[in-house]
């Protein structure tokens, strides 16, 4: 008989996110920001590589977030160290910056800060913007 596998909720976590971090990676080669233009917003996750406590938090706090962000069409992207020097440059950011860039649908910045951000905050900063109101009132008139 087999014995019960036993797996720490931490060790299950991050799993988890070690899963998101190679899907992302992959999407990462295969999009570009302008693939999201006029579509979605960007919730940008820039790191240096390495392991870091502040980005796993971050990726957290976003992950029980799912039905919020999908309401906003937002989209969480963890670009891979490989592929941030041309985001920065795009975005006129510095190379090194690490933390979370929420990029609007019209391609712009819209807010930037280091890890770690709260949800409400983005879902604030987006609920607040012309176009997301004008996305509501056409929602109440269907």
């Amino acid at each position: 008989m087999l014995g019960k596998l036993l797996i720490s909720p931490t060790l299950l976590v991050k799993l988890f996110l070690l899963c998101i971090a190679v899907f992302s990676s992959h999407l990462t080669y295969s999009q570009k920001l302008e693939d999201y233009r006029w579509k979605q917003r960007l919730v940008l996750l820039m790191h240096q590589g390495k392991e870091n406590a502040a980005l796993q938090s971050q990726q957290e706090v976003l992950q029980t977030q799912t039905a919020a962000l999908a309401e906003r069409e937002m989209v969480v992207w963890m670009p891979t160290a490989a592929a941030q020097p041309a985001i920065c440059r795009q975005l006129r950011i510095p190379q090194d910056f690490e933390g979370l860039l929420l990029v609007g649908k019209d391609g712009g910045i819209k807010y930037q800060a280091p890890f770690v951000v709260p949800p409400q905050k983005l879902f604030a900063l987006v609920d607040a913007m012309p176009m997301r109101r004008a996305e509501i009132r056409r929602k109440k008139g269907q």
